[in-house]
């Protein structure tokens, strides 16, 4: 798990340890540890395995005023909107009308994408540039250039 002193948002000490996906998707969903195998299962020695982003991903880089607040606000209004997603196993259409629906669903995305960024803390590499981060901290709002694709794999075939 990759700790910070400070908050990754708002600067603010001491920091708590944030669930990458929320605890409702891992009871909605099932939790566990997940693994990923990939090559050809027909030449000896091709397969490669590797540990995937699981559900139980943690990370401690917001403070308790973030993650019980702003953030909290993001999941719980995704939440509704993920679990359509998620019962109908299917791509659904978000409204084009402002009713809020797809800019919930963008808000939340990009502050998950945010923590899966911290969960795989490399050194001075940042997937989310620092400014980006402050702006949408500011703003609660994706960069207008970002594009947000949310997607779901059911399995191998």
């Amino acid at each position: 798990m990759y700790k910070t002193r400070e908050c990754v948002w708002c600067g603010a000490t001491p920091t708590t340890i944030e669930d990458v996906w929320p605890k409702w998707i891992g009871r909605y969903l099932g939790r566990r540890p997940t693994r990923q195998v990939y090559g050809d299962s027909n030449r000896r020695g091709s397969l490669r395995s590797f540990n995937t982003l699981s559900n139980l991903a943690k990370a401690k880089v917001v403070c308790k005023t973030c993650n019980g607040g702003w953030m909290k606000g993001l999941e719980d209004a995704a939440n509704p909107i993920l679990k359509r997603m998620f019962d109908e196993q299917i791509a659904i259409r978000l409204p084009r009308s402002d009713d809020g629906t797809r800019g919930a669903l963008a808000r939340w995305a990009y502050k998950t994408a945010v923590m899966v960024q911290y969960h795989y803390r490399v050194k001075g590499i940042d997937v989310v540039p620092q400014t980006a981060m402050r702006k949408f901290f500011a703003t609660k709002a994706p960069p207008e250039t970002c594009v947000i694709f949310l997607v779901s794999c059911l399995g191998s075939s």
